[in-house]
């Protein structure tokens, strides 16, 4: 499940999307999608810019599994700002993600979150699981 944005924050397609507007490419390019991790002590800041959709959820979760080491009690934020679009295989990335984190004991938060990517997440309810900070 997932939805495209434009301006107009129309549904297009059978599985979606959201798509917003502005598009930054910096950090590691993965696809369509441009990730760049930040480690500050006991936290890490990923910033996730582009297009999160199948393929390039495929290549996410190998390169946060190869580059990112877990550690006990470690926080992590995801920095959604840039974000164009998430298909489901994304929020599956997600997931997988946040299950690996608090697994260690760590925090978990998805920040700077797009309008229509916000409400597609409260509606699948993972604000039960995480933090969720919708976009200023």
């Amino acid at each position: 499940m997932a939805v495209r944005n434009t301006v107009e924050s129309s549904r297009v397609g059978t599985g979606g999307g959201v798509r917003n507007r502005a598009v930054a490419h910096q950090g590691d390019c993965l696809g369509r999608m441009c990730c760049t991790v930040q480690r500050r002590d006991n936290r890490i800041e990923i910033s996730l810019r582009g297009d999160i959709g199948t393929r390039e959820a495929e290549l996410l979760q190998r390169h946060l599994n190869s580059s990112l080491p877990v550690e006990q009690g470690q926080e992590v934020v995801i920095d959604l700002d840039g974000l164009n679009y998430l298909g489901g295989a994304g929020i599956g990335t997600i997931l997988a993600l946040y299950k690996k984190i608090t697994a260690n004991r760590g925090v978990f938060h998805l920040t700077n979150i797009p309008g229509p990517i916000y409400h597609l997440l409260r509606e699948l309810r993972l604000d039960t699981l995480f933090a969720l900070s919708p976009r200023q």
